[in-house]
């Protein structure tokens, strides 16, 4: 690790020595620390695919064990995002397929109370009950540290719209936002409200349309906010393209986490972190400040790039999206965007300070092995392998061509910074083509490594 990684990882262990167990503080702490870093980042974290159980155990069992896996990772998320950098955090689990408004209510909206103005006739809408239907397609938990509130957001009003102020009514409390949202099983909300979160994600707001809903209009997402996606790369449909291009970079856990720790030291009647014979905790950790508050960590926007690291980078994604065994479709404009921010920040992150600057600031130097770091986890959930030597061919002939194959889970050979315990070997399923892997065909991983030692 890093001399700011190595810092940082010392800070939370001496403060609080079992809040996460040190290989999976280890593994997810890069990937969080970029995020922040680079500011309003999305990021797929991903279980490992224990290529070696499966051969032991039914495929059953195997998809029991690594969704309570995506469980413990969903919960060690949250920890360090509240605890560690003291930021808001609403954890959503998608049950069922969702409306779009459904799904960004669930999503980004706390629970709202109204209170209207005293000595009024006309009185405001009253609070949406518990027992709302929403509970039958999401489970969601926020997380809120006590030293901090979340922003409130800022409310474009419209002339359609039923909450304009007037002599009549006036609300004490309005919604909410929370700074990260971790959601498990997203690929379970369907088409239209993945759309709908492609949308919002792209524009920084949220907007509702319908009346089902006691909010209307839009709303501004608050600063840095961003989305941590928690999945495994067994089972289940994989999320819809359009959001793919939203997702910065994608990092698995190099192993299991450990099963058994002790207790928190927050909390003496603290749960550990679940496990298969532990169920989730339902109740925030209480803190009173943060280790690494968010907003005091080094800024990204100041770090220079220079021409032979930008071109080099561009030189990785451009081999990657002409490679005729990649469908590269998903390389977008935005995906070089990301890929940019993801290097300002890994000078920060994995950077070699290199002297200090007019402002007395630590100015950090990003060189070529950080682009050869960041280009592959912000390439992998973006790639998928061709089926066959046909569409190789027409791949060349036609960037699109069998777009409609897409069936790779993401997360797959999308490992970060560490592969300890993962099988290069194992080979994405694309059950919509032919319901089979070839034989002797490459993972995405195989072929990025390639590039890597051709560019």
């Amino acid at each position: 690790m890093s001399d700011y990684l190595t810092h940082v990882f010392q800070v939370i262990q001496e403060v609080y020595p079992s809040l996460v167990d040190p290989p999976t503080l280890r593994a997810l702490l890069p990937s969080l620390l970029l995020a922040l870093v680079a500011g309003d980042t999305n990021v797929i974290i991903s279980t490992p695919q224990p290529s070696n159980i499966q051969k032991v155990i039914g495929k059953a069992c195997l998809s029991f064990l690594t969704d309570l896996l995506v469980k413990s990772n969903y919960y060690n998320l949250t920890q360090i995002l509240s605890i560690v950098f003291g930021l808001s955090v609403k954890r959503v689990r998608i049950n069922s397929v969702q409306s779009p408004d459904q799904l960004l209510d669930s999503l980004f909206i706390y629970p709202v109370s109204y209170k209207a103005i005293p000595h009024r006739s006309i009185s405001a809408p009253p609070p949406r009950p518990p027992s709302s239907n929403l509970t039958e397609h999401s489970d969601s938990t926020v997380y809120n540290p006590t030293s901090l509130i979340p922003p409130v957001p800022r409310f474009l009003r419209h002339s359609t719209d039923p909450l304009l102020p007037n002599d009549h009514q006036n609300f004490e409390h309005l919604p909410r936002l929370p700074q990260v949202v971790v959601i498990s099983h997203l690929e379970r909300a369907g088409r239209a409200a993945h759309l709908a979160l492609a949308e919002a994600l792209a524009l920084r707001q949220i907007v509702f349309r319908t009346n089902h809903t006691h909010l209307h209009g839009t709303w501004d997402l608050p600063d840095r906010f961003f989305v941590v996606y928690v999945t495994q790369v067994i089972a289940g449909e994989p999320m819809e393209r359009p959001n793919l291009d939203h997702f910065a970079f994608s990092a698995t856990l190099g192993q299991f986490p450990q099963l058994n720790r002790p207790p928190s030291p927050l909390n003496g009647n603290m749960p550990p972190s679940p496990s298969p014979l532990t169920p989730t905790p339902t109740h925030p950790p209480m803190t009173t400040s943060p280790v690494l508050p968010y907003n005091a960590l080094p800024p990204a926007h100041e770090v220079h790039l220079s021409p032979l690291v930008s071109n080099y980078s561009v030189a990785l994604i451009s081999a990657a999206r002409h490679h005729p065994e990649l469908d590269g479709s998903l390389l977008t404009a935005r995906c070089v965007k990301h890929v940019e921010d993801l290097l300002k920040a890994s000078g920060v992150v994995f950077g070699q300070w290199n002297g200090e600057n007019e402002m007395n600031q630590i100015i950090p130097l990003v060189m070529e092995a950080h682009v050869r770091r960041i280009v592959p986890p912000a390439l992998a959930h973006r790639l998928r392998v061709r089926d066959s030597p046909r569409e190789q061919i027409m791949g060349l002939l036609w960037q699109e061509a069998g777009v409609r194959s897409w069936k790779r889970k993401v997360g797959e050979d999308t490992n970060l910074f560490t592969a300890e315990g993962e099988d290069p070997s194992v080979v994405a399923l694309e059950p919509q083509s032919s319901g089979l892997k070839r034989k002797n065909q490459k993972s995405i991983k195989t072929i990025l490594a390639e590039i890597l030692v051709e560019v």
